[in-house]
C-alpha cells in the first residue's frame, strides 16, 4: 500500500504592519494676557500722574514731616483703613485669593495648578527680594541709599500746610535727626516714644521708587493671570468674543460629552467631591480683589509719589512679571 504524499505546507503568511496614525500637532497655547494687563495697568498709572500733576493732588512722601499734615480727603491719608488693612498686606491678601482658587481648582486641571503654584513661588521670591531683604537690605532699600537717601528722625516742628494744595518741597535737613539706616527699617525695634506713624524714624531724599506701584501691578498681573482659564466659566461669552486669549480646550469638550452618558459630582483637585460653586466663589472673589488693588494703584497715582518714582514703580513691575513668565 502505496503511502500519500505530505501536503504541501502553505508558507506563513505575514500580516504588514498597520501604519502608526499620525497624530495631529499639539493646538499652540494662547498667547499669554500678561501683555494687556500690563497696557491696562500702565493707563491707569498715567492717567492718575497726568490728573495728579494738573491738579497739584500728589506730594513728596519722603518728607517725613508731611505724615503730619492734616488731609481731608481719604484716599490721600496713608493712614485709612483700606490701605492699613489691605495694601499694606497686599502680596498676603493677593496669596489668599490665589490659594482659593487653587484648592478649589476641578480635578482635570492639574497643569493649571502646576502653573499657579510655580508661578507664585517665583513671584514671591521677587517680592521679598525687592521690598523686604535682597542678601541684606531690600534692594528698594538699596535703591534709595545708592541715590542719596538718609534715615532720620522729625523734630516736632509745626506740621506744613495740606500738601493737596501744592506740592510742597522736602524739608530742609537741619530740622531733621540723623539715625543710621536699620532704624527705619520696618522690623527696627524702637522706644515707645517712637511708635506713631508720624514720630517714626523714616527714610528721605534718595530716589524712592513706588513700591505701592510695583506691588499692586505684580499682584493685580499674577491674580488676573491665575484667574484667566476660569474666566469663562463666568463669563461663557468668552470662549466667543475673544477666542484668541480664551480657547475652548479639547479634554474640556471631551469631559462635558462623558457626564452627559454618565453624569458624575464635580471634584475638586484638592477638597474631593465639591460643587462648582466653590470654584465660582473664589474666582468672584479674587476678581473683587483685583478690582481693589486697581483702584488703590489709582489712588497711588493721584496722590503720592512724583512722576519718576511712579514710572520706576512700573518698571520693576514689569520686571517682576517678565522674570516671573520667563522662569515659570
Amino acid at each position: 500500500m502505496s503511502a500519500s504524499p505530505a501536503p504541501k505546507s502553505s508558507p506563513p503568511t505575514t500580516s504588514s504592519p498597520t501604519p502608526p496614525q499620525p497624530r495631529s500637532p499639539p493646538s499652540p497655547p494662547p498667547p499669554s494676557l500678561a501683555l494687556p494687563i500690563l497696557l491696562l495697568l500702565s493707563t491707569t498709572v498715567l492717567l492718575g500722574t497726568l490728573y495728579s500733576l494738573v491738579h497739584r493732588t500728589w506730594h513728596d512722601t519722603s518728607s517725613p514731616l508731611l505724615t503730619a499734615a492734616p488731609v481731608q480727603i481719604f484716599f490721600a491719608n496713608r493712614k485709612n483703613f483700606v490701605n492699613q488693612l489691605f495694601v499694606k498686606r497686599a502680596w498676603g491678601w493677593t496669596t489668599a485669593a490665589a490659594l482659593g482658587v487653587l484648592l478649589s481648582l476641578p480635578a482635570g486641571r492639574k497643569r493649571d495648578a502646576r502653573v499657579l503654584v510655580v508661578r507664585w513661588a517665583l513671584s514671591t521670591v521677587f517680592w521679598a527680594g525687592f521690598t523686604t531683604w535682597f542678601f541684606g537690605p531690600s534692594f528698594m532699600e538699596r535703591v534709595l541709599l545708592l541715590t542719596g537717601g538718609q534715615c532720620v528722625l522729625p523734630s516736632t516742628a509745626a506740621p506744613p500746610p495740606s500738601p493737596l494744595d501744592t506740592s510742597p518741597a522736602s524739608p530742609p535737613l537741619q530740622t531733621l535727626t540723623l539715625l543710621p539706616p536699620h532704624h527705619c527699617r520696618p522690623d527696627s525695634l524702637l522706644p515707645p516714644e517712637y511708635s506713631s506713624y508720624s514720630s517714626r524714624p523714616r527714610f528721605t531724599g534718595g530716589h524712592d521708587v513706588s513700591g505701592h506701584t510695583y506691588l499692586l501691578i505684580h499682584a493685580s498681573t499674577f491674580l488676573l493671570l491665575a484667574l484667566a482659564p476660569s474666566l469663562p466659566l463666568l463669563f461663557p461669552t468668552l470662549h466667543d468674543a475673544a477666542p484668541r486669549w480664551f480657547p475652548r480646550r479639547r479634554s474640556e469638550d471631551e469631559r462635558t460629552q462623558a457626564d452627559r452618558v454618565n453624569p458624575a459630582p464635580p471634584r475638586s483637585m484638592f477638597l474631593g467631591p465639591a460643587t462648582g460653586a466653590l470654584h465660582l466663589l473664589a474666582v468672584k472673589a479674587a476678581l473683587a480683589l483685583s478690582a481693589l488693588w486697581w483702584w488703590m494703584l489709582l489712588m497711588t497715582a493721584v496722590f503720592f509719589h512724583n512722576p519718576l518714582e511712579k514710572f520706576t514703580g512700573v518698571l520693576v513691575a514689569y520686571a517682576a512679571v517678565a522674570f516671573t513668565l520667563m522662569m515659570g
